[in-house]
């Protein structure tokens, strides 16, 4: 099993952080690498709550993640599980849990994800560093979706 973990300083309120985390477009707007569109987005946020995502891909291939909320403590800590595949892949997959902590601080909030690989019957080696690589794009593009989003739901 592989352990990652991820930290990084975000201008934004716990709360902010973890409605990008549970609120389904909202979700899929900065969750969504580009290349891809997302066609489904669906969070139960409450524990044992079901998580299913699936992104197509501009060639037309299609990705789904699916998985259950483990533990959750709005706006703190959300744990949650993802199975991810390509379609008519089903049999190349990886298994993840993943354990996000947001602690609030002077105007702004400590974002902590720690993850681990539970099973990757992937082909090829190396998938704790692309999610990794993955994980700090999208928390990137959560970065910068915020400001616009403070203004929407603020002006």
């Amino acid at each position: 099993m592989s352990e990652v973990f991820i930290t990084r300083r975000i201008e934004a309120t716990p709360q902010q952080l973890f409605e990008a985390f549970t609120h389904p477009p909202l979700f899929a707007r900065w969750w969504t690498p580009p290349g891809y569109r997302c066609i489904a987005c669906h969070i139960d946020p409450s524990r044992y709550g079901e998580l299913q995502i699936q992104l197509l891909s501009i060639d037309g291939r299609a990705f789904f993640a699916a998985g259950r909320i483990k533990e959750i403590d709005p706006p703190e800590r959300l744990s949650f599980t993802t199975t991810c595949f390509f379609a008519g892949e089903k049999d190349q997959r990886v298994k993840v849990l993943h354990d996000l902590i947001l602690t609030a601080g002077e105007g702004e909030t400590l974002l902590t994800l720690h993850f681990i690989v539970l099973q990757n019957t992937f082909a090829t080696a190396g998938v704790d560093h692309c999610l990794h690589s993955l994980w700090l794009q999208r928390i990137e593009a959560l970065e910068q979706l915020l400001p616009t989003e403070r203004k929407t739901r603020t002006g």
